[in-house]
């Protein structure tokens, strides 16, 4: 496998400000905080959600895709929107064995998008939930806050949309598995409390979260947004 390296990326520490858009229903807050940073993550399947896309226009977007091909974006909405970047939700080395994952940098490389792998200080946050998520997170956009704040370490973290299915997608797709199904994976894995040990654990990171969830705990370092 071809590695690219992390050269273009955020450097670590000159970030002061980084978005995350998901597509819970509270990403309809972003615009009321969109202005306040220039680069983000968008996670997912976001072919539908033009509106929002626009309100991003001119930003820095890279491209958070698990490892279901049914989330992969096509060449004309990379080119539309210029995202030149990917990520991916495994580290190269435990993506070598996994045909999903080598299909969707494939895919990847082939419309001229640069692939980057999950790296591999990030898999100590996948080990919490052992078994089967061992070397891999159970929910990409929480590997995405969890991306973001460990690695690129920004002063300010602005996330839309990060509802654990308290309410439904935005748009929701057909191929999406049904609510009370990702209800209870919630429930079950523990995403919240992840998340919760996440931005303690980040404390130089003031997180600003638009979330339509009612159980945030509070945390010195977050806002909630609604």
């Amino acid at each position: 496998m071809r590695t690219y390296t992390s050269v273009m990326m955020p450097e670590q520490g000159k970030n002061r400000d980084f978005g995350i858009l998901l597509k819970g229903k509270s990403i309809e807050v972003l615009p009321r905080f969109a202005d306040r940073f220039n680069v983000c993550f968008v996670v997912n399947s976001f072919q539908f959600l033009d509106e929002f896309m626009e309100t991003i226009r001119g930003k820095r977007i890279l491209f958070y895709s698990n490892r279901l091909c049914g989330t992969r974006m096509p060449p004309e909405w990379h080119k539309k929107h210029g995202v030149r970047d990917v990520f991916l939700t495994l580290t190269e080395y435990h993506a070598e064995g996994d045909a999903a994952s080598v299909s969707n940098a494939g895919h990847y490389r082939k419309i001229g998008v640069r692939v980057h792998w999950m790296p591999e200080s990030l898999l100590p946050f996948c080990e919490r939930f052992r078994g089967a998520y061992a070397t891999k997170h159970p929910n990409t956009g929480v590997l995405a806050l969890t991306h973001a704040a460990h690695v690129f370490r920004p002063a300010h973290l602005w996330i839309a949309g990060l509802d654990f299915y308290a309410t439904d997608y935005w748009r929701r797709r057909d191929q999406c598995a049904p609510l009370s199904t990702q209800q209870a994976k919630m429930e079950r894995v523990g995403i919240p409390q992840e998340t919760f040990r996440v931005i303690r654990e980040h404390p130089d990171t003031m997180f600003h979260i638009a979330s339509y969830y009612e159980k945030w705990p509070d945390i010195p370092n977050l806002e909630i947004i609604r």
